[in-house]
Formats: structure tokens, sequence, C-alpha cells
């Protein structure tokens, strides 16, 4: 029922501006509120209902696979690589490829790439229940580092790629294939579980996850870090994607991350995807600040709750495009100013990306985009500065000093009476500029700047004459005054001699 939202767009674009925030409001007001079967929080699963299985993987013939850099020792496996090493230690893997089994980590290690191309893939399946689901499973008390590995899991069921009761962090790795029946009838695979303490993860990837990319749950879990990571989703299909999922007391910052393509639904009992899910379903005191993160082709971008939620959600300079639904909140008090919803009429606009209640977020004011010419004149052949500004929200408030939208949004340039050089820039800051050059035909031109849903026009006045001379400061004039005077020279001899 949520692609028939969009039908209404071209109506409602054909209003005032007043009219379709009227109307957004009472279409939004007539759709269902949201249900239990609209989202499914995820749980780690108890730690009593399964034991550690510890299959190991075969790793004969690969001797010198992992090096244990304090003691210049070499192990066929990771495993092997743990059992030898003293907490602190630093394993790093050698060879490209190193399959591995189920593997406990019981002391604390940094375990790194040697150059943050190598793979550990999978050799056994997990199981499906308690810490018979981890292929690797990381003890209460163990801090772990985890840098430049990506983890593969393809050909077998990984329920968990790593459970995680312990702290650390992971920078600068990849997870895929960590599936678990993702299209049911147990819709599982989770790359990281965190439930101990926190765990930051920092510009790492994810993808064919078979649900959650990172699960950080529970109250022991306060203060972890989520940014400059990527999360693609599955797209359109029988299975659930969140890319990170908040919940059961955790507390976390999540920022300038992309979420995309989390657009599946379980056929089971019609639950959606979401880049982003917060929830107090199984616990009280769920918080986190999402900034700065960019949510495309999303069923939602942030859904915030599941039912009577509690959830504490502050989100912000956070662009929302092509969603089903930008946001959605069961949560009342969710702060969500100053966002990009995609166009200038913000989220209650259909041409924007819009939210799904009942619970209305905050988020008045929001951002649009401005463009402005300088100078906003310019005889032929010559040029103006075209700024794309995304700073500014509804209020007419500068938010530069706040935070900004993330980098590389692309924005379009075109223009009448002249052309524009780049033609496309990503925004940095907030903020994207081109060059106008000014064609031979005055007159008024319009330079149009496109960002997402949202086209503004900038008036340049092109003017009668060729190029400008630029402006040469003294030594310049000092020069082109020689320039003249060798020249009156020379004429006045070719008239002597004439």
């Amino acid at each position: 029922m949520f692609s028939g939202f969009h039908r209404f767009a071209p109506t409602i674009l054909q209003m005032s501006r007043a009219a379709a925030v009227l109307a957004g409001a009472w279409l939004l007001a007539m759709l269902p509120a949201t249900t239990a079967a609209a989202i499914e929080p995820s749980h780690p699963g108890a730690s009593s209902d399964g034991v550690f299985q510890g299959l190991r993987g075969d790793g004969a013939g690969l001797g010198g696979a992992v090096l244990n850099v304090d003691t210049a020792m070499s192990f066929p496996t990771i495993q092997d690589a743990i059992n030898a090493a003293v907490a602190g230690q630093t394993l790093e893997v050698t060879v490209p490829s190193l399959v591995e089994g189920q593997i406990l980590v019981d002391r604390s290690l940094t375990l790194r790439g040697a150059t943050g191309t190598e793979e550990v893939l999978m050799a056994v399946d997990t199981g499906s229940a308690g810490d018979a689901r981890a292929w690797f499973l990381v003890e209460t008390g163990v801090d772990l580092t985890v840098e430049g590995l990506t983890f593969d899991g393809n050909g077998f069921m990984v329920h968990q790629a790593f459970r995680h009761r312990g702290t650390g962090s992971f920078a600068d790795c990849a997870f895929r294939d960590i599936q678990f029946n993702p299209s049911g009838p147990t819709y599982a695979g989770t790359a990281i579980v965190a439930f101990g303490g926190a765990v930051d993860v920092r510009r790492c990837s994810f993808e064919t996850v078979g649900r959650v990319g990172i699960l950080l749950f529970g109250a022991g879990v306060s203060g972890a870090v989520v940014e400059d990571s990527v999360f693609t989703g599955k797209g359109d299909g029988d299975f659930l994607d969140y890319g990170v999922e908040v919940g059961a007391g955790a507390v976390a910052t999540v920022q300038r991350n992309r979420f995309t393509d989390a657009r599946g639904v379980a056929s089971s009992d019609g639950s959606r995807s979401a880049g982003m899910l917060v929830t107090t379903f199984f616990g009280p005191g769920t918080a986190a600040t999402v900034e700065e993160n960019d949510f495309e082709d999303n069923d939602r971008g942030l859904q915030v709750g599941f039912d009577g939620d509690t959830s504490a959600v502050t989100a912000s300079f956070n662009r929302f495009f092509n969603n089903n639904f930008g946001m959605g909140s069961t949560a009342p008090g969710v702060l969500a100013e100053n966002n990009w919803w995609c166009c200038n009429g913000g989220p209650l606009d259909m041409a924007c990306d819009t939210f799904k209640g009942p619970e209305d977020p905050d988020f008045d004011p929001w951002l649009v985009l401005e463009v402005s010419a300088d100078p906003p004149s310019a005889p032929g052949g010559t040029s103006s500065l075209i700024t794309a500004d995304l700073t500014m929200n509804s209020d007419g408030m500068d938010t530069s000093g706040l935070g900004h939208v993330p980098n590389d949004i692309p924005v379009l340039f075109s223009a009448t009476l002249g052309i524009v050089n780049p033609s496309m820039v990503g925004t940095m800051d907030g903020i994207a500029e081109a060059s106008f050059v000014a064609g031979p035909n005055p007159g008024p031109a319009d330079v149009d700047a496109t960002v997402d849903c949202e086209t503004v026009t900038a008036a340049v006045e092109v003017l009668p004459g060729g190029v400008a001379i630029p402006a040469l400061g003294p030594a310049g004039l000092a020069l082109l005054a020689l320039l003249i005077a060798c020249a009156a020279v020379v004429l006045r001899r070719r008239r002597v001699a004439s």
C-alpha cells in the first residue's frame, strides 16, 4: 500500500505550497497507524539455549597463514594463533584467502589483514540457537580490535559472524554473505551482534547480509559509534534488511553512513525493511544520535519505535531520498530537525520523502536548497560563480555551524544563454559550486541546480559585449604601459621611414 502513496504527487504539485502541506497532512492522517507487522526487532538470542560448537575449518597446508606480530611465530589458522597468543598481542592474516571454521576469542587481541585485502572464508554452517550461532564468539571481558579483513560466508549458513560479548572495534572491514535462511523461515543473518559492551565500527561495508548489519543490543552497549560505513540491502524480495539496529537500552551514535536497498518484505507476516531501526521493544533506555547519514532507496530510511516505544532519537543533517518513507515513528518526542527530505517542501510535501506515523517527529525546520549567482550579471564570454547551498533551513537560518548533509550529494547544473562547467558537482559541507559561462546572446539567463527531487533557479543577466579585460594590478599595468610605449616608437619609425 505504500507505493500508492506517490500517485498523489502530480496533483499536489499543481497546488500552492500551503495547499500541498494541508493535503499532505490529511493524506498522512488517513493512512493506518504502524502495526506490529511493519517492523520486526531482532534479538541476539540467549546464551543458555545452545553450546558453541567450535567446528574447525580446513587450515591444512597453510602453515604461514597467520602471523603473531609480537612473537614472529606463524600458525595455520586463526584459532591456533589465538590459542598460542598472550592478551594484547597482534595477529595478522598474511595469505589472500583463509578458510576458517567457528572461532572462540577468549583473550584481548588485535586481528588484522597484512595488506587490508585479505579474506576469511567460512567452512561450516553455524547453529541456530545461543552461542552456536557464532562464527566468531567473543567472550565477556575481551577487547577485540579487527582491522582490514573481509569476512565471507558464501556457501554456508552463518547466523552471526561476530557474536560479541566484549568491547572493541572494527575498522576497514567488509562482510559478505552472512545469511541463515534469509527468505524464511528464520529471516536471519547478522554480521556483528554486540551485547556486552561498546563496539565501534568505522569504514566498513556490509552486503548480502541475511537480516542485520550491526545489532547493538542491551544497556551494556553504551557509547558505541558506527560511522563512515556502507550498508547495502538485498533490494526487493522475501527477506528483511536493517543496516543498523539499536535496541534493548543500547546507546549509540550513527553518523556519516550510507543505507541503501533495504526494501524487502517478509511474506510470512508482512514485516518490512528499514535502513536503520531504533527500538525499546526488548528493554527501555534505547537512545541514538543519527547524523549526516544518507538514506536512499529503502522501504523506510530510519524507523524509530515498534508499537508503544520510548526510544530517544535525535536525527539531523541526514539525506532522505527515494525511500517509500523517509522516516517511520511510533516513539513520541523524536527530534528530527534540519534534515534534507529530497525537496524544499519537507516531509509533508508528497513530492518529497515523507514519514509514517502514528507519532509525528519534530521535523520542523528542515533543510532547503538555495542557489545564487556571483556576480548576478556577466558579459558574453565571462563567468559567474553559481553556488548550490543546502545549509539553510526552512526558517531561514544558516545551519552551517551545526552540521551539514552528507558529502558528495550530486548537484546537476544546466542553463540557458550559456553553459555551466562542470555540469555535475558533489556537495562538500553542504555546498556545491560551478561556473556559468555566458554565451554571445544578451538577455536574462536561467541557471538551474537540481538536487534529488528539487530544482532551484538563479537569474544571471547576460550583458552585450565581448570578453572583459581582467584586472592587471600594478605590475601588469606597468608592463602594459611599456608595451604601448614600444608600439608607439615602432609606429613613429615607420612614419619617418615612409
